[in-house]
């Protein structure tokens, strides 16, 4: 678990730092490998103190002596700072510590601080509304990817500099919903049947089907993130009447600049898509994000670039942890994990580092979707019987 999962857990332990010298802490931190003393180091530490304070009581190492020190011992300093309770160490006839209490430890931005009973807490305890101003289940959100159509070809194809394993290594195309019980977000919209004819792709389900077996009507969806303008990403644009369209600065910038007037860069996109984008600017339905920014509580963009110059992944809290829509920032695992290249790019340096980004906005690299991999629907579960290879659910632990 990373540090904000963690936070906020609550634990019960017998012992912890409560009372104790500061130096101590410190101490720990400085001789040993320990983030911070646990119940078992401070307990262990505290009974060392026990028995170096009946020892000096009894003036002896004697057992008969020492055992009547710790019968009798009653103190409120030294061994005492280091265990729950009234701030007194002293022990019943059975040898049990008198007034021992229980210590609730939660995790505050990644460490463990008592924060109950009060008397021996170090911090107030936080409870969900306190947390990022939300209850935390209102932030959890359901990601599906959803299959549109597809290409067949060989691996060389999808690298730079080619690949001798020479084998088929087909595209999946995707578009992907967020949603919950009050908001529901789409991941880009795809493209029509017409552009699959124009560029020869296959549609498998048109990206309408698809939303509309989820019970999802396109028409009425409020918000889009388009993630970058490319015909498979930005091509069913009207579908989306009533959306507003969140898209990066710096993609717009590219799809309608300079770098437009070179085929090998506007190859990716249709004047057709970028003009209705244009438009909707226009008409007050595009929300523009420079960097990194948040949609809805549990829902960001982040820049990435690299295969476009603004392009953006999509990370969204999971009842898994952080799952993050890399889009084509990686098409498929094959790139990330060997740290090679897909051939259609604007900046190949971003591309590589934009990988470190993906690694660390997701709860582990298996939180990390990739924009076309097949490998995306045999990992994990379908959606609900009958629509196998066509939508799975995200949010849901991979099964390989």
């Amino acid at each position: 678990m990373n540090v904000e999962q963690l936070e906020g857990v609550m634990s019960v332990v017998a012992n912890w730092t409560t009372n104790a010298p500061k130096d101590f802490v410190a101490e720990v931190k400085k001789n040993t490998t320990e983030a911070w003393p646990t119940q078992h180091f401070v307990t262990t530490y505290g009974d060392m103190w026990i028995f170096k304070a009946a020892l000096e009581a009894a003036g002896s190492a004697d057992r008969q002596a020492v055992a009547k020190a710790l019968h009798t011992m009653d103190i409120t300093a030294g061994p005492a700072n280091f265990f729950p309770g009234n701030g007194k160490l002293k022990f019943d006839d059975n040898g049990h510590r008198e007034n021992a209490s229980l210590l609730i430890v939660q995790w505050h931005k990644g460490i463990p601080i008592a924060v109950y009973p009060p008397k021996d807490a170090l911090a107030s305890p936080l409870w969900p509304k306190q947390r990022e101003g939300v209850i935390m289940n209102e932030a959890i959100y359901e990601v599906y990817a959803i299959k549109y159509a597809r290409l067949v070809r060989r691996s060389p194809e999808n690298f730079i500099g080619g690949d001798a394993h020479d084998t088929e290594m087909p595209l999946n195309y995707f578009v992907w919903l967020i949603t919950r019980n009050d908001r529901t977000i789409v991941v880009d919209t795809g493209f029509g049947e017409a552009m699959a004819k124009k560029r020869g792709r296959q549609i498998i389900h048109p990206v309408a089907e698809g939303l509309q077996v989820l019970g999802i009507a396109p028409e009425k969806i409020a918000d889009v993130i388009v993630t970058h303008m490319h015909y498979d990403h930005a091509g069913n644009l009207p579908l989306f009447a009533q959306a507003r369209y969140h898209l990066q600065d710096k993609e717009m910038d590219f799809a309608t600049g300079r770098c437009m007037c070179h085929g090998m860069m506007s190859h990716g996109y249709e004047a057709d898509d970028v003009m209705h984008m244009v438009r909707s600017v226009f008409d007050g339905r595009v929300r523009f994000h420079d960097g990194a920014d948040e949609i809805a509580p549990g829902i960001e963009v982040h820049h990435i670039g690299g295969h476009t110059k603004g392009l953006q992944a999509v990370r969204v809290r999971t009842r898994r942890g952080w799952v993050v829509l890399a889009s084509d920032a990686s098409h498929f695992y094959a790139h990330m994990d060997q740290d090679r290249a897909f051939p259609i790019l604007y900046n190949l340096g971003d591309l590589l580092e934009g990988y470190n980004t993906l690694r660390r906005l997701a709860t582990s690299t298996r939180h990390v979707i990739p924009g076309h991999d097949p490998l995306v629907m045999d990992r994990y579960p379908v959606a609900r019987p009958g629509l196998e290879d066509w939508i799975v659910r995200l949010d849901a632990d991979p099964k390989i």
